[in-house]
């Protein structure tokens, strides 16, 4: 994963552990993983799985997370 792609992901995880509250420690023991668990994944690249267990305990879906798709710019023709 991308430098920047991951820095939003994370970023987004973070934004809404601060949402809701929580602080590395208790978001580690929602999960039942020590607080090294989550701070690890927090600053290094995040799999598929983590994010799916980061949005799990936070009750969010993992979508959340994803940074938004980029627009093309182009306009849809309307059908005539």
């Amino acid at each position: 994963m991308s430098t920047k792609g991951h820095s939003s992901i994370t970023d987004s995880v973070r934004a809404e552990m601060t949402r809701q509250g929580l602080t590395q420690l208790q978001l580690a023991e929602r999960m039942k993983v020590g607080q090294w668990w989550v701070s690890r994944r927090l600053n290094s690249d995040i799999s598929a799985s983590a994010l799916l267990r980061f949005a799990e305990a936070l009750d969010v879906p993992v979508t959340t997370f994803l940074p938004e798709p980029a627009s093309s710019g182009r306009r849809r023709r309307r059908a005539a």
